[in-house]
């Protein structure tokens, strides 16, 4: 932990004993540290209270404010970053990178990984984007917006299968280079609602705070008439706005329809990402027989990804 008060001392330009003090105008600088020495050292609250002198609900405090201030303040996410490369701290590393060659001589790859979960949330969701890159710096391959539902908890470690390009041209030097940017998740449930009659819509009423940056305006359950063919369409819609300066990574709509048994009749879900300071809608659809609709509720949840730190690291491709 000396070495993380000591980059952050000098980050911030004070000294070690300001940094413990009870100075008001030192008094980030010092939950920053305490909040790496949690995070990266995986160490107890009371461990690191007793490094910084300070009693553990002091350390719970200053994690659990910079954990929420980073989805709200850019440039301490961006300090927060620049600290942990500056101390060399990786939340990933490469276990495996092989180049296989298919009878037609494309070339695909084989890339895992080791993921460490630093953070002081759980990781629930991994994107990853990956680029081959040959000896002169021309990009031969990219795979990128892939995602993978995960639990990693604090300080506890996994592996991942990152998904790869296929390239006709390999050359010797290549360089498989690798993003991952890893997310939290915060749930919230819009309820159980039963289904409007068939022509009509049904509006949901809600307008809570997700994620301290994801604003909920409500939503809404339209059943259309039956079709010549008695299919009907069910569209279930909910509004939602980034009232931040950060992107959101994901936020997914998940949809059930139960009928009176409680008998699970249909199951959907619709994800998208979601730019600082923009609005969208996100609907699941069906097509079913109006049958299937009779005597249903819809349960509603909406789940918001929020990007916790990224990373980036190099490989290169060994043959089999």
């Amino acid at each position: 932990m000396e070495e993380i008060m000591q980059a952050v001392s000098d980050y911030y330009k004070i000294g070690l004993e300001e940094l413990l003090s009870h100075n008001k105008k030192t008094v980030l600088a010092g939950q920053v540290a305490m909040y790496l020495s949690k995070t990266i050292t995986g160490e107890s609250f009371l461990e690191v209270a007793h490094k910084f002198g300070k009693d553990h609900v002091t350390v719970i405090y200053a994690c659990r404010k910079i954990e929420r201030q980073i989805l709200l303040d850019k440039k301490l996410a961006t300090t927060i970053e620049i600290l942990k490369e500056e101390l060399c701290v990786k939340n990933v590393e490469i276990k495996k990178c092989v180049s296989l060659t298919g009878p037609d001589g494309d070339h695909n790859f084989e890339v895992e990984a080791t993921v460490k979960n630093t953070y002081d949330q759980e990781i629930r969701l991994i994107s990853t984007s990956c680029m081959l890159v040959d000896e002169e710096g021309i990009g031969r391959g990219v795979s990128y917006d892939n995602e993978e539902e995960v639990l990693i908890e604090q300080g506890e470690k996994a592996d991942i299968y990152i998904r790869t390009p296929y390239v006709t041209n390999v050359t010797e030097n290549s360089t498989m280079v690798v993003d991952v940017c890893f997310c939290g998740r915060e749930f919230i449930t819009l309820g159980s609602h039963k289904l409007p009659e068939f022509g009509e819509t049904l509006t949901i009423k809600n307008d809570k705070l997700v994620a301290g940056s994801v604003q909920l305006y409500g939503g809404s359950i339209k059943m259309d008439e039956p079709d010549d063919d008695g299919e009907v369409i069910l569209e279930l819609a909910v509004n939602v706005r980034n009232i931040s300066d950060n992107y959101i990574q994901c936020v997914e709509l998940k949809c059930r329809l139960e009928d009176k048994e409680k008998c699970e009749m249909y199951n959907s879900w619709e994800n998208e990402s979601l730019p600082p300071r923009s609005t969208i809608e996100i609907v699941c659809s069906s097509l079913e027989k109006e049958k299937r609709f009779k005597n249903c509720e819809a349960k509603l949840d909406l789940l918001v990804y929020v990007p916790l730190g990224t990373d980036s690291i190099e490989a290169t491709p060994e043959k089999e």
